[in-house]
């Protein structure tokens, strides 16, 4: 899995992976911005989930017409909870 807690990738390894997801979205070269390593002493190492979110930064950007690098993205929702759950005087009220 990406996402372990264990998975570590070199910047070749980080660079493949990422170029084959794109290149899947994309036909044509364009570059893509990647983040900094995770590890930066023995050696640079990223982490899956570094890999996801270059990767949804990029999806997002290319749906939006914003560059990978300024694209973020947010969730929006509402609680399950009432407000009134945790007591009186909560700040969320």
């Amino acid at each position: 899995l990406l996402s372990s807690k264990n998975c570590f990738f070199t910047r070749a390894q980080y660079q493949q992976l990422l170029y084959q997801a794109v290149s899947v979205i994309v036909k044509t070269y364009e570059r893509v911005p990647i983040s900094c390593p995770t590890i930066l002493k023995p050696a640079p190492l990223w982490t899956g989930k570094q890999l996801m979110s270059d990767l949804i930064k990029f999806v997002v950007g290319k749906q939006t017409g914003v560059s990978a690098a300024a694209a973020s993205f947010n969730m929006d929702g509402k609680p399950k909870l009432p407000n009134d759950i945790w007591g009186k005087g909560n700040p969320e009220e």
